[in-house]
């Protein structure tokens, strides 16, 4: 029991310094139902409809394309930089995509996590704001 508990701190702790290091996000689409595919034909609308996911990069004028919308298919896998923000829009079919997603990076001081350290400690101890 404590072993999983031991994991289950890192892979927390993992998750917290991603967000905070230089690092990459994936995603891979296994499985999108016909429903959604269905969805996103009858969409009228001026996003990418239903199930798209959107990335947004940067602020600027209102002449400065700073998103870019993508509509996943099955076997998609996209790998983008971790401070790129992303949403997915929502659908509404009562069906689930299946998809797989995590963090890449390479800067995790695994070594030196102590149980009970705070995100600041640990913020903190690494020159991190």
């Amino acid at each position: 029991m404590k072993l999983a508990a031991d994991l289950l701190y890192y892979l927390i702790i993992f998750c917290i310094l991603t967000l905070f290091c230089f690092g990459y996000i994936f995603v891979i689409y296994l499985k999108i139902p016909k429903e959604i595919t269905q969805e996103q034909k009858d969409y009228k609308g001026r996003s990418c409809g239903p199930g798209g996911v959107i990335f947004l990069y940067g602020e600027g004028t209102r002449q400065a394309i700073t998103y870019q919308a993508v509509i996943p298919q099955d076997k998609d896998m996209w790998i983008f930089p971790a401070w790129v923000k992303h949403f997915v829009a929502p659908f509404k079919s009562n069906v689930t995509r299946v998809s797989v997603s995590g963090n890449i990076t390479d800067t995790i001081p695994i070594a030196s996590l102590q149980h009970g350290m705070t995100v600041e400690k640990i913020k903190s101890k690494n020159g991190l704001k």
